[in-house]
């Protein structure tokens, strides 16, 4: 089983230990619920490095996020890559609803 890392915030009740231990079982529940999704789409994704994804308008912060660091590696790398603000016609594309 992989692991994940995440990470919540609060600025009240800074000193409530039991609603520390709480949030944290509560927010590790959650997120444990999506970890088997999150793997089969991990290995889907690494199966398929070249495939284009189809991405929905909730997924525009990941989509972007990804390109960026494709971006930045292939250049790092000597790679022809397209610079991310390159990318507006890609992103008006997947401003579509499922």
């Amino acid at each position: 089983m992989s692991k994940s890392f995440w990470a919540f915030t609060r600025n009240y009740h800074l000193g409530d230990q039991g609603l520390t231990n709480l949030l944290r079982q509560n927010v590790s529940r959650v997120f444990g619920q999506d970890s088997d999704m999150l793997n089969a789409q991990q290995r889907a994704i690494e199966a398929n490095p070249d495939h284009e994804f189809y991405n929905l308008n909730i997924d525009i912060g990941g989509m972007w996020a990804r390109r960026i660091i494709d971006a930045k590696a292939a250049a790092e790398q000597g790679r022809e890559r397209a610079h991310p603000t390159a990318l507006a016609s890609v992103a008006a594309s997947t401003r579509r609803t499922a």
